[in-house]
């Protein structure tokens, strides 16, 4: 009797993990968002342009209404209604003001269509010293970029970098065309990572 309801037990199991996830999948969103990383340093006062990808996963059509939001504020800063026919998908840009009170900090930009979400944290940079982190990416493109990667510079302390860059340490070359303020640009760059 015992053997008898222990393979009920097991039978009842293996049906349940075979079942319910595909069940769970059934209904799940049709919509896969995704939100992109910024082609550009966000900075604090700017806007930025944050990608946004929709995929409908099923062979169904959706139609939804798209809503991306910064930090869970009430309204979303954009909305758009979207339709896609089975296995379609959309990719846009949407321009979201970066406050000016941000530096520093982190924003969560959330993407909502039904029940799928998609979320993605971005680094806000400012003014370090009075640096353009903008100008400061296309010194990096033009000086650095060859022989370093841009996440080499991420997280590294100004003061650290504005000490290493005048000297050239190791085998790194010394820019004598940067100047103080090209520097605190690249730093400023380097912030907003």
């Amino acid at each position: 009797m015992k053997i008898r309801s222990f393979r009920t037990v097991a039978a009842v199991a293996l049906v349940a993990a075979l079942v319910l996830p595909a069940l769970a999948k059934g209904i799940a969103s049709p919509l896969k968002l995704k939100v992109g990383k910024p082609a550009v340093p966000v900075i604090a006062g700017n806007v930025v342009d944050v990608p946004v990808d929709v995929r409908n996963r099923s062979a169904d059509p959706v139609d939804e209404t798209l809503e991306v939001f910064i930090d869970g504020q009430a309204s979303p800063f954009a909305t758009e209604a979207i339709s896609l026919l089975g296995r379609e998908s959309t990719s846009g840009t949407v321009a979201l003001p970066v406050p000016p009170d941000a530096a520093g900090t982190t924003i969560t930009v959330v993407a909502r269509a039904g029940d799928a979400v998609a979320r993605r944290t971005l680094k806000v940079g400012g003014s370090v010293a009075g640096g353009d982190p903008v100008a400061g990416q296309a010194i990096y493109m033009s000086n650095c970029s060859s022989c370093h990667s841009a996440t080499k510079f991420a997280g590294k302390s100004p003061d650290k970098l504005l000490q290493v860059m005048p000297k050239g340490p190791g085998s790194m070359p010394v820019f004598t065309t940067l100047t103080r303020d090209d520097m605190i640009d690249l730093v400023a760059y380097a912030d907003s990572l």
